[in-house]
């Protein structure tokens, strides 16, 4: 069961005990247990946010994806198009928000170490090659995504980018919700930096499969 566990971990998603244990197939209190003994072990990591407590691999074992994927659960008031695109505290959220945050890290665009990040100076500049001005200064934050459980950019160096990113046209925002909705320019200026639109799209669509068949 152990292996199972890290097999659903191995995306470098957090994820609660729950979510994990229909995962594994296994009863959640037997999943809770061996989970708090990796926890102690230092194999995994408990993340507490509020009242909830997320695990994930720890230390050198711990794998970032480079796209999102979709999550084992579909938190209940969810739908496709708050999975794809949509704001979080005026920051982007769902399959593009942690798109984003994958490439920047990918591409060596924030430095700190989590959960704070500031941009590097090549940030920066490709942020400002792409029509979005950032001040250097502004610091973000990892922010768990409620629909994908990855960290997506929160704090005030993701608003501004994701204000940057509705003023430059990259996204409009939906007549209703917090919903947003991909353009033209932004579903290019995200495959330049390797992010493929319809693998997101498929993300959302996979999820909303899981919420008929759950």
């Amino acid at each position: 069961m152990l292996s199972r566990l890290r097999a659903l971990l191995a995306d470098g998603s957090a994820r609660p005990a729950g979510e994990l244990a229909r995962g594994a197939r296994a009863p959640v209190v037997v999943v809770r247990t061996l989970l708090q003994a990796q926890v102690a072990a230092g194999r995994l990591q408990a993340l507490r946010e509020g009242a909830h407590t997320y695990y994930a691999l720890a230390g050198r074992g711990a794998a970032r994806a480079a796209m999102p994927v979709a999550p084992l659960v579909v938190p209940p008031g969810s739908t496709p198009a708050l999975r794809l695109a949509r704001t979080c505290y005026h920051h982007l959220a769902g399959a593009f928000g942690v798109a984003l945050y994958a490439a920047m890290r990918e591409h060596g665009w924030l430095q700190g170490t989590a959960p704070t990040w500031r941009l590097t100076p090549a940030g920066v500049a490709a942020l400002g090659a792409c029509g979005l001005p950032v001040k250097p200064a502004m610091t973000g934050r990892d922010c768990r995504d409620w629909t994908l459980r990855q960290p997506h950019l929160g704090g005030p160096l993701g608003v501004a980018i994701t204000t940057a990113m509705l003023d430059a046209g990259w996204f409009r925002r939906a007549a209703h919700g917090r919903a947003l909705l991909p353009c033209a320019a932004g579903v290019a200026a995200f495959a330049r930096w390797g992010v493929d639109a319809a693998t997101l799209q498929g993300v959302a669509v996979t999820a909303m499969r899981l919420a008929a068949n759950g």
